[in-house]
């Protein structure tokens, strides 16, 4: 019995960084690609205080090329994917240092991508969502369409 694809995780966040497909030495697309999910702190002397938590997300293939074309630097994302752990010893530490990686398997760019609120769904996208419904349960498009309303 195997245990792989058992755990799946969705994240939503913010692209860092404008996403660009590299190419790997068999000339298959991928991406590695920043995504900031910030975080209100409920307790402590920081109470109310945002910090951003990130994970690197991992796309291969015609997925890399597709969300590249979708998403630019600052685009709210929604991925769903296989989690992987990638620690290192970086030369001017003293302790390793890791970072959580998602091999996205779907995503959907919520607000702020090329033609976001008016695109069709990414391949392998989540379908199920409800249409023309945002947060609030009003209009879609009023929702998408100003990234000022998004709270992080």
């Amino acid at each position: 019995m195997s245990i792989e694809g058992i755990l799946t995780v969705t994240a939503v966040g913010r692209v860092k960084d404008a996403p660009e497909v590299k190419t790997s030495q068999s000339g298959k697309p991928w991406a590695s690609i920043w995504l900031e999910c910030p975080k209100r702190l409920a307790f402590g002397a920081r109470k109310g205080d945002v910090i951003n938590l990130g994970c690197r997300l991992k796309l291969f293939g015609e997925r890399a090329v597709d969300f590249c074309n979708r998403a630019k630097e600052g685009s709210v994302v929604a991925v769903t994917g296989e989690p992987q752990a990638d620690a290192w010893m970086p030369r001017d530490a003293q302790e390793p240092r890791g970072t959580l990686e998602i091999r996205v398997e779907t995503f959907s760019v919520i607000s702020g991508g090329y033609e976001a609120a008016h695109a069709p769904p990414a391949r392998g996208g989540y379908s199920g969502a409800p249409k023309r419904q945002g947060y609030s349960g009003g209009d879609r498009a009023a929702v998408t369409a100003d990234d000022d309303s998004i709270p992080f």
